[in-house]
């Protein structure tokens, strides 16, 4: 997974997924994704693995720290990153 559009869409969608279980949940729940792929083609990339840095990393965000800062607190080193931040979802 060298492709950084790829790494960043998938960061995405693990920054969406994280409220909705733990992370060996959603985990599995990408991987299953990435190895059916979208559309017509699988895709063929190494399975993603748990990530202590970034879960730690996931959690100052959900503190509301930066995302640069919880990158420093959790010493995690990306080539790049983004966060989504989602507020007045209706229930």
């Amino acid at each position: 997974m060298t492709d950084p559009r790829i790494r960043r869409q998938t960061l995405w969608l693990l920054a969406l997924l994280w409220p909705l279980g733990a992370a060996a949940g959603v985990i599995d729940a990408v991987n299953s994704v990435r190895r059916h792929g979208c559309g017509a083609a699988a895709a063929h990339v190494a399975p993603l693995r748990e990530n202590a840095r970034l879960i730690e990393v996931a959690r100052h965000l959900s503190q509301g720290t930066q995302l640069q800062q919880a990158q420093r607190l959790a010493d995690y080193h990306a080539l790049s990153s983004f966060s989504v931040h989602v507020a007045k979802v209706p229930p």
